[in-house]
């Protein structure tokens, strides 16, 4: 039998083929055990360097001592196409210089020529609005206008400061020129649907003509369309008194007869500003949203839920317009109303009422408001201060009462088991109030810091 070959039988294997499912005798486990250890033997003679005769190694020796001729063989070779390659780089260095200046200057030229081919289609552009304002073709109009936000966004991050700064200037010339043209043209069309509403026209509302709606309709598009980036109306720096840019452009338009209304009666020397009725200014805010909610939600609300052009109502953009008022007076009036107690806490009164009734009308609570300015230093400390004080002082006044210790309805048992005494009822009355305006705060500087 030829001899196991153990490098490709498992041992399990190899005693399965010998003795198969048989127990073994003795005798036959003698055998096996003497072919292997014959076999052990053979190769240990084969690989034995002290063989009389050895066959195997030689071969061995043999083979290795070509492989390392052949490796040093490739090693010379090597060194050989090293030195070949590296004198054949020196050699071409010249030409890979001259090739490089050339590709260098066939780069500066294709950036040269691609930035004539640049200011050559903003200058098309400009002879194309030109010809279309001329001509007074609206779509071509908006067509070319968002060619030129096209381009500022195409150019924005180029490196071509020169460019990107020319290609700026001519996107918001142009918005200055399309907003002054359709602007104007919007105002005469808000007068004829009798907005802003007044006291003169809010009983009876006139009748108000399809074709001044479907006017009304053309231009709020046409406003919308020529707005500025978003992109690059947040890398602009907004004063505090700026209209708000986040609305659309339209209902900036629409808010700023009300707003020249505000600014001459509440920020100007007509008696209506005064420092010591905030009521005044935020009670007219609160009057003009009421008024002006028809006719947005009857005109302009369709045009949003049609063009997909905003996730918030009209409405809450006209509020958020109006509350940017409020904010800006209350924001001129602080420093002042900081060294007068008296008149800082009346404000806030009047600003707490303001905030729940615009809460309760829907005003969203990731838009701007007056509870963000109490809940900053230096408001919020000197708020703080104040409340303590006063619910100390009525603390001590209602304890001061005749009644303070008997009890609301001793006259009447069967409501009062506990004869709970008047002071008691008129601390908890105080502490529920201090809770539900603490909780309303920490919810406004909860949102600030979001």
């Amino acid at each position: 039998m030829d001899s196991p070959d153990m490098s490709s039988l498992d041992v399990i294997e190899f005693f399965n083929a010998e003795f198969g499912t048989d127990l073994p005798d003795k005798s036959k486990l003698q055998e096996v055990l003497n072919r292997i250890t014959k076999y052990e033997e053979e190769l240990e003679h084969e690989i034995n360097p002290q063989n009389p005769d050895p066959v195997h190694v030689s071969g061995f020796i043999k083979n290795a001592e070509n492989a390392v001729d052949r490796v040093r063989n490739l090693s010379e070779k090597c060194e050989q196409l090293h030195i070949s390659a590296k004198s054949d780089l020196t050699v071409m260095q010249p030409i890979k210089d001259h090739f490089s200046l050339k590709i260098k200057e066939l780069k500066e030229a294709e950036a040269l020529c691609s930035y004539f081919q640049w200011i050559l289609k903003v200058e098309t552009e400009n002879e194309n609005m030109e010809e279309a304002l001329k001509n007074n073709l609206t779509n071509e109009i908006l067509e070319t206008y968002t060619k030129f936000k096209e381009f500022w966004e195409q150019v924005r991050t180029s490196d071509c400061k020169n460019l990107v700064m020319y290609v700026k200037k001519t996107m918001i010339y142009w918005h200055d020129v399309l907003r002054e043209k359709f602007g104007s043209e919007f105002q005469k069309v808000l007068g004829s649907l009798y907005w802003p509403v007044s006291s003169t026209n809010l009983t009876v509302l006139p009748n108000q003509s399809s074709d001044a709606l479907m006017k009304f309709n053309q231009l709020f598009l046409s406003l919308c369309k020529i707005a500025l980036p978003d992109a690059y109306i947040k890398t602009q720096d907004i004063k505090d008194d700026a209209e708000d840019s986040s609305l659309l452009l339209p209902l900036q338009l629409m808010l700023q007869p009300l707003q020249k209304r505000f600014v001459f009666h509440f920020m100007g020397k007509k008696p209506t500003n005064r420092l010591d009725k905030p009521e005044w200014y935020l009670t007219q805010i609160l009057t003009w949203i009421s008024d002006h909610t028809p006719f947005l939600e009857k005109a302009v609300e369709p045009i949003l839920a049609k063009e997909n052009l905003s996730r918030f109502s009209a409405r809450a953009q006209v509020m958020r317009g109006l509350v940017h008022l409020a904010i800006t007076r209350f924001k001129a009036d602080l420093p002042k109303l900081l060294e007068d107690d008296k008149l800082l806490s009346h404000t806030i009164d009047e600003i707490l009422l303001f905030s729940q009734e615009l809460q309760n009308q829907g005003y969203p609570p990731s838009y701007p408001n007056l509870m963000q300015i109490l809940s900053s230093e230096p408001c919020f400390t000197r708020w703080k201060s104040l409340e303590h004080q006063s619910a100390l002082e009525k603390m001590d006044r209602f304890l001061s009462l005749e009644i303070a210790w008997k009890s609301r309805y001793q006259e009447e048992s069967d409501i009062d088991d506990m004869h709970v005494p008047e002071s008691a009822e008129l601390f908890i009355t105080l502490l529920l109030t201090m809770t539900v305006l603490l909780a309303f705060v920490f919810i406004q500087k909860k949102k600030k810091c979001v």
